[in-house]
């Protein structure tokens, strides 16, 4: 930080003094510039990040320099992105003069810390695959997306990103937002297994954590240090997964705790809406048994559940003999060779979306027009699979919004790794959501 010195003597050090003084107390923060040199260009303390942002067109001077102007001026690729991916940085200094970039995208460096603190127009941050144990967001108020996985960050400070809309941080077991709300995670006992921190505000501002035990070891409960509302969206036994709703936590720091045992637990079979649906069903006309459907809050996340889906499937049977509906799956020869309907394709829930006496089809084929990936995406391959998916009443009307969710079914091919598998999907444009 600066200090303007008035005069020679003690005077001019108190100044000094005083000014750090305040800005230690009152917590405020400046971002870490990176020089500029007399000629007026920016003193990269990275080479290989110099190289990569001449390589991007940043140098309009060509003289293989960028001045502050030059970095200010820059806003990305054709859509919009600032990508540095792969490209050997281990210090990104001097990326706090690109003010008018909103995406960046710095996967799979070296950087062992990020400091993008006072990018006021940064709306998507992108860092995974770097070793990276700290982040500095601070003053990063227009931050929308944050991308922290695959690094060594366990503790995050979003307070100051009041619109942030999603974090896929992984690791995380420590992070506050804004408001005074902190969540703070726990593994009991230690090393008995791992935890999946994830935020999205989409649908509410809500949290999700995966338990996952370690091997010989049996996840067993939740506990809190309040008492507060998990959400068991899922429904799964045993309860791996939970949701909190961020706006209903107190301001002040809440910990969550994923207890382990090394010997198994004894669940109670869960009872869901689903199983009032299905009692007493054959006195039930097709009309009772699509209300009550609908009136079941969060059926897409029952449906997580292999249990909850065959339950499902046996209220569809009898739907269809009440209301004369068919449900078919049709898949297109063209699709590709692990598309195959009745063999490596089902689905559950089709019927419910026509009307007495229709045909409803969900129908795969190849797209009409392929979605592109965004230029340095992470995800280019030469292995994808490009679907398009709809739902056809009477071989003409496409239905775009569904009475009841449906569970669809692909078998994973044979030699295919499903822990590398990443569905990535659009709707009627090239927006990709992961």
């Amino acid at each position: 930080m600066p200090c303007k010195t008035i005069n020679r003597g003690l005077l001019g050090i108190l100044v000094c003094v005083l000014a750090l003084v305040l800005f230690a107390v009152l917590g405020l923060t400046q971002p870490a510039r990176a020089e500029v040199n007399a000629s007026g260009n920016i003193i990269f303390p990275d080479a290989n990040f110099k190289a990569a942002l001449i390589g991007l067109g940043v140098d309009t001077g060509s003289d293989g320099e960028i001045t502050p102007d030059e970095a200010a001026a820059y806003t990305g690729d054709e859509d919009g992105f600032f990508v540095v991916n792969h490209a050997n940085i281990s210090d990104l200094s001097g990326v706090e003069y690109f003010t008018g970039v909103s995406s960046l995208f710095c996967n799979n460096n070296i950087l062992a810390s990020l400091d993008v603190s006072g990018m006021i127009n940064l709306e998507e941050l992108h860092c995974d695959n770097n070793p990276l144990n700290t982040l500095n967001v601070s003053g990063c108020t227009s931050l929308l997306r944050l991308y922290v996985g695959e690094t060594n960050i366990t503790a995050l400070d979003v307070s100051d990103c009041t619109q942030l809309e999603y974090i896929a941080g992984f690791d995380l077991t420590n992070v506050k937002f804004d408001g005074g709300r902190e969540i703070i995670t726990n593994v009991s006992p230690s090393g008995g297994g791992t935890l999946r921190f994830g935020y999205e505000a989409t649908l509410g501002k809500m949290i999700s954590l995966h338990a996952e035990p370690s091997t010989g070891m049996y996840f067993e409960s939740w506990t809190t240090s309040e008492n507060i509302e998990l959400i068991y969206a899922q429904n799964i036994i045993p309860p791996l997964d939970i949701q909190i709703d961020l706006e209903a936590l107190p301001t002040r720091p809440i910990t969550i705790t994923a207890n382990f045992s090394d010997e198994p637990f004894e669940y109670a079979s869960p009872t869901t809406a689903l199983d009032d649906v299905l009692d007493e069903i054959a006195g039930k006309d097709a009309d009772a048994i699509l209300n009550e459907l609908e009136a079941i809050d969060n059926l897409a996340g029952l449906l997580q559940n292999p249990v909850n889906e065959d339950k499902l499937a046996a209220i569809e049977t009898a739907y269809i003999a009440k209301s004369g509906i068919t449900a078919d799956v049709i898949v297109d020869p063209d699709t590709h060779e692990n598309f195959v309907e009745d063999v490596n394709v089902s689905a559950v829930g089709l019927a419910f979306n026509g009307q007495p006496t229709t045909s409803v089809e969900l129908v795969f084929s190849p797209p009409e027009q392929q979605a592109a990936l965004p230029s340095g995406s992470d995800y280019l391959t030469d292995n994808a699979v490009w679907v398009d998916i709809k739902l056809i009443v009477d071989d003409t009307t496409e239905i775009t919004n569904l009475n009841v969710p449906i569970a669809i079914t692909v078998k994973i091919p044979e030699g295919i790794d499903p822990a590398k598998l990443v569905i990535l999907h659009y709707f009627q444009s090239p927006a990709f959501l992961l």
